[in-house]
Parts: structure tokens; C-alpha cells; sequence
């Protein structure tokens, strides 16, 4: 009732006619545990309305994966690579990707577990200076590749200690 009821006030708001679902979108909107509530459901809708023409029928293959398939979402689609894995290495773990192309957050602390804000500090880091090395130290391209500011990657590099080369 609530997805009839977002359809027809997004349609209606947006001048949009004769949007309608089909029956498999109505049955794994239904079938989603809907984590975020009636706010994720709202704009699942207002998204779908907004990419939908007139008369458009509205599929399964339109939504969102995590709502169209969450289990495969999970596991798979949010990652361009396999998963990170976990492995020990002379006693400390080591955040490793299984394809071998990606540096390592390491911790050495001890307590044997990779904190998520090294980890993701360590996976910033990398994304950058990959970013920085392919845009030759351009900040202004850098920024627009990585959806930062020029500002804000100015401060991601000082929070991460990331110094980069000046061109001569």
C-alpha cells in the first residue's frame, strides 16, 4: 500500500502518467526487510518514478540491487573485487584482496584485528595516490574523479599524511 501510495504521488508530482509495476517489483519490494524504513521505501520510489517516461512498467531489473536481490548485493555487487579477506602473518593480521593487486592495511597492535578506521584510512590512502599518480599530480582532475572538492581532497591528503610529487 505505502510503494502504491509513493508511485502515484511521485507520478503526480513529477507529471508523469501511467507508471505503473509490474508484479515482480511489487514482490521484492514486499519481500525486502526494508532496513531504513518507510524513508528507504519513499526513496526507492521517488527513484524509480524519476527514471521512469510515461506509461513506463516498472521491473524488477529497475530497482535498486540491494532491493531486487539483497543476498547477492551483499555478497557480491558491492564490491568491484572479491571481497577483503583476513589472514594471519607472523602474528599479525593483514586485510588482504584475494586478486593480489591491492595494498594492505596492516595492524601490529597486538590485539590481532585491522580497525576499521585503519583500514579504511590504509583503502583511502591507496584511492588517492592511484588517483593522483593517473591525473599526474593534477589536484583540480584528481578531485573531480574521486567527487571531492579541490578543498577536500586537500584536507583528505593532510589527514593522510599523503605528500604529492610537484611537477617541474
Amino acid at each position: 500500500m505505502l510503494a502504491a501510495h509513493f508511485l502515484e504521488h511521485f507520478s503526480s508530482r513529477s507529471g508523469k502518467q501511467g507508471i505503473a509495476m509490474t508484479q515482480d517489483a511489487i514482490d521484492a519490494l514486499s519481500g525486502h526487510d526494508w532496513p531504513g524504513n518507510v524513508r528507504q521505501l519513499r526513496n526507492e520510489i521517488e527513484r524509480m518514478v524519476a527514471y521512469a517516461l510515461d506509461g513506463a512498467r516498472i521491473s524488477v531489473d529497475d530497482l535498486s540491487p540491494d532491493v531486487a536481490n539483497p543476498r547477492r548485493y551483499i555478497r557480491h555487487d558491492r564490491f568491484r573485487h572479491e571481497p577483503p579477506t583476513f589472514s594471519a602473518s607472523n602474528g599479525r593480521r593483514v586485510l588482504e584482496r584475494t586478486n593480489g593487486n591491492h595494498s594492505t592495511a596492516r595492524h601490529d597492535r597486538g590485539s590481532g584485528l585491522v580497525k576499521l578506521k585503519e583500514a579504511t584510512a590504509e583503502l583511502e590512502k591507496r584511492l588517492i595516490q592511484e588517483a593522483l599518480d593517473r591525473n599526474r599530480n593534477n589536484l583540480s582532475r584528481t578531485a573531480i574523479e574521486l567527487g571531492l572538492s579541490r578543498r577536500g581532497l586537500r584536507l583528505k591528503l593532510g589527514q593522510l599524511g599523503i605528500i604529492r610529487e610537484q611537477r617541474a
